[in-house]
């Protein structure tokens, strides 16, 4: 009987500890990296990767019309996960602006391409990642002195 419990037990620490390992993870050694960064150290590698997710980012934000004519601006916290596969998944956000901008970031954020995934231990491992979309449009110097006229008005 003894025995069988202590069977029993190891069993639910060894599934516990599984079932943590497929959780995402915030860090590994080898964070994911786009091929692009490929050959260069963690440090330099992390940098490209920031980098070229922050262009795809803003290449592939659309800003909504109805967004940018109410002047609905500021910073959408997004989260995802780059999965053993390198592909991203579960994006949500964490910290929302408006309905409008929070479904932009989204999908920006959806259209990443394909990560190499992040290994801890030689193994591939899903990565959580969180980061800001900050969300701001620059006036065209018509509409700058379109603001200014009726700031005189009123």
């Amino acid at each position: 009987m003894r025995l069988f419990l202590l069977n029993l037990l190891l069993l639910s620490v060894t599934l516990g500890f599984s079932q943590s390992v497929d959780r995402p993870l915030t860090f590994v050694k080898e964070m994911p990296y786009f091929p692009e960064c490929k050959g260069r150290n963690n440090s330099e590698r992390d940098i490209c990767t920031r980098k070229k997710i922050s262009t795809y980012i803003s290449l592939n934000f659309v800003y909504p019309e109805e967004a940018r004519e109410k002047n609905i601006q500021g910073t959408v916290y997004v989260q995802f996960v780059v999965n053993t596969l390198g592909k991203v998944e579960q994006v949500k956000v964490k910290k929302g602006v408006h309905p409008l901008l929070d479904d932009a970031a989204v999908k920006a954020v959806k259209k990443l391409p394909v990560f190499v995934p992040g290994k801890q231990l030689e193994k591939p491992v899903a990565i959580i990642y969180s980061l800001p979309v900050k969300v701001s449009f620059d006036e065209s110097p018509t509409e700058k002195r379109k603001a200014k006229r009726e700031k005189r008005k009123g």
